[in-house]
C-alpha cells in the first residue's frame, strides 16, 4: 500500500531562517559574532545563522518538554545545528542545479502565513527592525526552503511503500507512543504561600483556605468563591483548570487531584506554591489508542524515516566532492 508522501521537515532546519529568525532574541544577536560559521562550496554560513538555529531549538525543546538545553550539551547542540544548515545549503545547491522554481505567488503564500502570527503589520515590520532584518531577506530564506522541499519530494518522496505489517510492527514495538494518560479535568482554589514565606504567613493563608473550605462544605459555590477568592490564573474562569494528565502537576497536588472521584472536594493540599482546594468534575482512565486508529500516522511517520534516510545517504555521496570548511562552532558558554 502506497502512503501520500509527506512533505519532510529536516528538524527545525526548514523553518530555521522563518521562524526562529524572527523571534530570536536581541541577547542571541549580540552574542553572535559577525564571522563566518562554515563554508560550503564558496557559499558563507555566519555564525548569525547558527546563533539564530540554536536559540530556535531551545525555544522548541522549552515548549515541548518544559527542559532547557544543559551548558554542557551546548556544544554538541551548535554542532548539530551547524550541520542541519551545512546540509540545507547543500541540498539546496542542488535544487538550482536541477532547475527547481519557486514562483513568487508561492513566496507570497508562505509570507503571509508568517505575518500571520503577528497582530498586524506594524508588528511584523517591527520585529523585523528588532532583529535587524529585511523583508527582502526573509522571502529569501522562504525562497530557499520552499526549493529545498520541492527538490526533496521530487527526488526522494516517490515509490516508498510502507506495509500493514510494517506499521503494525511499529505499533506493537512502541507501545508508550500510543498510551493516552489518565486525566482530571478539574478545579481549584488557590491561596498563594511560597516555600520561603514566613510561618505566620504561610499559617495566615492556611487559615484563610480553610475558611472557604467550611464555606463550600455549608454547600457555597466552589466556581463563585473560586472566582472572588483564587490567587491562580485560572480564578477568571471559577478556578476552571481544564483537563490534566496525571503527573503534570506537583505531586501533592497531582496525588490528590487523582484520589478524588468526580464531584469531590480536597482537603487542604500544600505545594511549593501555596495552599489548595481541588475540586474534580470528570475523570478518564489511562487507555491505548487502538492501531486503526493511527495506523495512517505511523505510516506518514515510516514514510518520513525512509526519506530521510534516502536524503542522508544522497548528502553522504554529495558531501564526497563538496568543498566544505568549517571555521567555527563557538559559543557553548
Amino acid at each position: 500500500m502506497k502512503v501520500k508522501t509527506p512533505w519532510i521537515l529536516f528538524s527545525f532546519a526548514l523553518w530555521l531562517c522563518l521562524i526562529g529568525t524572527l523571534h530570536a532574541q536581541k541577547a542571541e544577536q549580540q552574542t553572535a559574532a559577525a564571522g563566518k560559521a562554515a563554508i560550503v562550496n564558496g557559499v558563507v554560513i555566519q555564525e548569525e545563522e547558527v546563533n539564530r538555529g540554536l536559540h530556535y531549538q531551545q525555544q522548541r525543546l522549552l515548549a515541548t518538554t518544559g527542559m532547557a538545553i544543559r551548558p554542557d550539551m551546548m556544544p554538541e547542540a551548535r554542532r548539530m545545528v551547524l550541520e542541519e544548515l551545512i546540509d540545507r545549503e547543500l541540498l539546496y545547491q542542488q535544487s538550482r542545479k536541477k532547475g527547481v522554481v519557486i514562483e513568487d505567488a508561492q513566496v507570497n503564500e508562505e509570507l503571509d502565513q508568517l505575518k500571520k502570527q503577528y497582530p498586524n503589520e506594524q508588528a511584523f515590520r517591527e520585529g523585523l527592525e528588532e532583529n535587524q532584518l529585511t523583508e527582502a531577506l526573509v522571502r529569501a530564506q522562504i525562497k530557499m526552503t520552499l526549493a529545498v522541499r520541492k527538490f526533496v519530494e521530487k527526488e526522494f518522496g516517490a515509490n516508498i511503500e510502507v506495509s500493514e505489517s510494517e506499521a503494525k510492527g511499529f505499533y506493537e514495538a512502541n507501545p508508550n507512543y500510543f498510551k493516552v494518560p489518565e486525566t482530571v479535568r478539574l478545579s481549584q482554589i488557590m491561596i498563594k504561600a511560597d516555600a520561603k514565606s514566613d510561618p505566620t504567613k504561610k499559617a495566615e493563608a492556611r487559615k484563610t483556605l480553610g475558611d472557604l473550605q467550611k464555606r463550600i462544605q455549608k454547600g457555597e459555590d466552589f466556581s463563585i468563591l473560586a472566582k472572588d477568592f483564587s490567587q491562580d490564573a485560572s480564578a477568571a474562569q471559577g478556578g476552571d483548570m481544564g483537563t490534566i494528565p496525571r503527573g503534570k502537576m506537583p505531586k501533592a497536588f497531582d496525588e490528590a487531584a487523582f484520589a478524588l472521584k468526580p464531584g469531590e472536594v480536597s482537603s487542604i493540599v500544600e505545594t511549593e506554591q501555596g495552599f489548595h482546594l481541588i475540586k474534580v468534575h470528570d475523570k478518564k482512565p489511562e487507555k491505548v489508542v487502538p492501531f486503526k486508529d493511527v495506523e495512517e500516522k505511523i505510516r506518514q511517520h515510516l514514510v518520513s524515516q525512509k526519506m530521510r534516510q534516502r536524503v542522508n545517504e544522497f548528502l553522504n555521496e554529495v558531501k564526497k566532492t563538496a568543498k566544505i570548511e568549517r571555521i567555527s562552532t563557538k559559543g557553548a558558554d
